[in-house]
C-alpha cells in the first residue's frame, strides 16, 4: 500500500497529529479558546467489507492581551523592599502538525505590546479500504486567523513534505515551504489549507493463473512474502 497514510494505516493506527500554544508576558491577558479531538474506527462485513479509520483536532481561540509591566513585592522581608520587576513582552505561538502528509503550520507573534488575535486550527486524517481492492486516504491541515499587533514580531512558517517517497521528508526534501516575517505594527489576516489526497486501485491475481491461463502466465514462487513454493503448477 503506497500513499500519505500507508505506513500508519499497515498497523490499522491513525497517523499522529499535535497541536501546540504558548502564550506569556506581563499585563493584561484574556483568553477564550476550544479544543476538540476524536478518533474513530468502523468495519462493515455484511454487505460490504468496509473499514473506516478517522482523526482529527480543532482548536478556535479568541486572545487579547495588553503589555503592561508590574513591580509584585514579596512577603514581608528583602522582596518587600526590592519588588520584582516583570517587565516581559508578550508572545504568542500556535502550531500544527500532521504526520500523515508531513504537514507543519507555525504562527508565532513575540516582543509586542498589544495583541487582538482569533484563529482556527485543524488536523484532519481520514482512511478508507473497500475489500483491499479500493482505498481512499485524505490528511487535511488548515489554520486560519486574523490579528492586530502593536509595536511587535510575527512569523509565519508552512512546510509540506514528500510524501511519496521516504518519510521525514519535510526538512531536507519538502514539497512547499513558506517563510514570512513581520515588524512594528500591522494587521494580518489568513486561510491556510493544504490537502493530500490519494486513491489506489488494486487489481487482484490468482495464484493458481497456470489454470486458466497457460504457463505464459505462470506467477514465480518468490511472488508472494509467504513463499508458497508452487512454481510451474506441476
Amino acid at each position: 500500500m503506497e500513499g500519505s497514510h500507508a505506513d500508519s494505516k499497515n498497523l490499522n493506527e491513525n497517523a499522529d497529529m499535535m497541536l501546540k500554544e504558548l502564550e506569556h508576558g506581563s499585563g493584561y491577558i484574556n483568553n477564550d479558546a476550544l479544543i476538540m479531538s476524536q478518533k474513530f474506527k468502523s468495519e462493515i462485513v455484511d454487505s460490504v467489507d468496509l473499514e473506516t479509520i478517522s482523526a482529527y483536532v480543532w482548536m478556535n481561540a479568541e486572545n487579547q492581551m495588553v503589555y503592561s509591566p508590574e513591580l509584585i513585592a514579596l512577603g514581608s522581608g528583602y522582596y518587600k523592599s526590592h519588588p520584582i520587576n516583570c517587565d516581559t513582552l508578550l508572545k504568542e505561538r500556535n502550531c500544527v502538525k500532521n504526520y500523515a502528509s508531513e504537514t507543519s503550520m507555525n504562527h508565532q507573534i513575540s516582543q509586542a505590546h498589544c495583541i487582538d488575535k482569533s484563529i482556527e486550527i485543524m488536523a484532519y486524517d481520514l482512511y478508507n479500504d473497500y475489500d483491499g481492492s479500493y482505498c481512499m486516504e485524505l490528511a487535511q491541515t488548515s489554520m486560519r486567523f486574523e490579528e492586530y499587533v502593536t509595536d511587535g514580531k510575527a512569523h509565519l512558517g508552512v512546510l509540506q513534505g514528500n510524501t511519496v517517497n521516504d518519510k521525514g521528508t519535510t526538512r531536507k526534501d519538502p514539497v512547499m515551504e513558506v517563510d514570512q516575517n513581520y515588524q512594528g505594527t500591522f494587521h494580518i489576516e489568513t486561510d491556510m489549507m493544504l490537502e493530500w489526497p490519494v486513491e489506489s486501485l488494486s487489481k487482484s491475481t490468482d495464484w493458481l493463473s497456470c489454470c486458466y491461463g497457460g504457463l505464459e502466465t505462470v506467477i514465480p514462487a518468490d511472488y508472494y512474502p509467504w513463499n508458497i513454493g508452487i512454481e510451474a503448477c506441476q
